[in-house]
């Protein structure tokens, strides 16, 4: 695979001397540690990164397609909140205040429209974080699932409304389609496979998601249904299925 211009799509900013300590060795052309979500695009296939002070946090290598699906609930910072990495900086560049955790972004984030689902962590020292956090919820008609694991608690949280309300069912069926033929790895199964698949839930509710367990995903079709709720780039799911 021959070497092709990284292209940045994230709004990080870019760092100048002097660097942060540790920095990697995944650099700019004129030197500078890389700092944000970057791009590969090679004649097939496409790669994208993520990258922090020149460390590389993530990697996601997949079949380059026109894209049809297209939503702000589908974005690159949601994949920085998977919980793998700490990034640093908020969606707009800016720098995440102190103590700013990722569970104060993703509640903003839901509420605002730019996630479909998340889980926020508070734990059994901070009851008034936590009441705040549903005092938050429930003024914004979010849909919530509490449980407690001994001294942590996690709300997760999602928009209220029907899956193929929220974003567009159609087009998310043809990327998928054209993802998986243009591999013709199977993973998926056959074209009839995947839209019989996609269509079965398109009607569901998105609270019924609430205590669908994201964390452990069993099949691929599982992978599909973890990377709609949480808003990661459909792509990046595919990745994930074919790596």
């Amino acid at each position: 695979m021959t070497s092709q211009p990284y292209k940045k799509i994230s709004r990080d900013p870019d760092l100048t001397l002097p660097y942060p300590p540790r920095h990697g060795r995944n650099l700019e052309e004129n030197g500078h540690p890389r700092n944000g979500v970057y791009l590969q695009s090679f004649q097939k296939t496409e790669a994208k990164r993520y990258i922090q002070n020149g460390n590389v946090l993530g990697l996601f290598r997949y079949p380059k397609i026109t894209p049809a699906f297209h939503s702000p609930l589908f974005n690159d910072y949601n994949q920085q909140l998977c919980g793998g990495w700490y990034w640093k900086y908020r969606e707009d560049g800016s720098i995440r205040a102190p103590f700013e955790s990722n569970s104060d972004i993703i509640l903003q984030r839901v509420i605002e429209g730019a996630k479909p689902l998340g889980g926020l962590v508070g734990w059994a020292d901070q009851q008034e974080k936590i009441a705040g956090w549903k005092n938050q919820i429930s003024r914004a008609g979010l849909g919530l699932f509490c449980y407690e694991e001994g001294i942590k608690n996690t709300l997760i949280i999602c928009r209220q409304g029907i899956l193929d309300e929220l974003f567009d069912f159609e087009d998310l069926i043809t990327d998928y389609m054209a993802l998986s033929q243009a591999t013709r790895l199977g993973v998926l199964g056959s074209p009839g496979t995947i839209n019989k698949f996609l269509n079965s839930i398109r009607k569901d509710a998105m609270t019924k998601y609430l205590q669908f367990d994201h964390l452990h995903p069993h099949s691929a079709f599982d992978y599909i249904v973890t990377g709609l709720i949480l808003g990661y780039p459909i792509e990046n799911t595919y990745a994930v299925l074919t790596e």
